[in-house]
């Protein structure tokens, strides 16, 4: 399909209806890091990176199905003393990220790795800031994937995440017959639904911040009615405090 919206996560070859639908919904970084920052900046994006609180000399992880614009961009911030390493969720995006850290020239603060939701292939309290950007409402079990970003983030460490959130609640019947096919939409999450989950991974002083006008996805033609007023984007971020160790 050509037009918007996305499959679940682990329930189907892929994410994605087409690697094509992941480049274009990165193409405003693509634009932000090839022509400089006064270029079609995502609007949410300087509320992201100042709430996720992303420094020089940090290490940072980023959950994503992306081709790499955000950690390049991340990178540039962090530093040559800092990390970033980008965790992909689907494999159908890892050739493009690979070749865009390279020609951006940032492989020696960038390094890919495939990962589950379940198990995140990282060792507990290693990252300063732990990020995700479009991609958590790809996921049906959120709980155990942020359980997952908290216990790899560093005690006092951050956890950011910008996504599509649930205004109000759809139909049992809309969920079962849209979710295979427009999980982004018919599985995303309230805000308060989030903060519980957060708190759940022992997470505080978490801070939401709602975007009315930002485009979170543009649905499907066969959706866009039904899923009209429903849908909106926000960022959720929380501290961590103590240890899972």
């Amino acid at each position: 399909m050509v037009e918007g919206c996305c499959r679940p996560l682990e329930e189907a070859e892929s994410a994605f209806f087409n690697k094509e639908a992941v480049l274009k919904k990165y193409a405003s970084f693509k634009t932000l890091l090839e022509r400089g920052i006064r270029f079609e900046k995502p609007r949410y994006l300087d509320d992201f990176l100042r709430e996720a609180n992303v420094s020089v000399e940090q290490k940072v992880l980023e959950i994503g199905i992306n081709p790499g614009y955000l950690a390049v961009y991340l990178a540039k911030i962090v530093g040559d003393n800092g990390r970033v390493v980008l965790a992909e969720l689907d494999k159908i995006i890892i050739p493009d990220a690979e070749e865009n850290i390279k020609n951006h020239k940032v492989g020696n603060l960038v390094k890919l790795a495939e990962a589950k939701i379940k198990k995140l292939p990282f060792r507990t309290s290693y990252f300063d800031v732990v990020l995700s950007d479009r991609t958590t409402s790809l996921v049906k079990d959120k709980s155990s994937l942020i359980r997952e970003m908290a216990r790899v983030l560093k005690s006092e460490g951050r956890l950011a995440i910008a996504d599509c959130v649930l205004r109000k609640p759809f139909t049992k019947t809309q969920v079962e017959r849209f979710r295979q096919d427009f999980a982004c939409i018919f599985q995303a999450e309230g805000i308060e639904d989030y903060i519980g989950m957060f708190e759940k991974s022992r997470l505080r002083e978490i801070k939401t911040i709602f975007f009315p006008d930002e485009g979170c996805v543009r649905p499907h033609s066969k959706i866009e009615r039904i899923a009209q007023g429903h849908i909106g984007f926000a960022i959720i971020v929380g501290k961590k405090h103590g240890s899972n160790a």
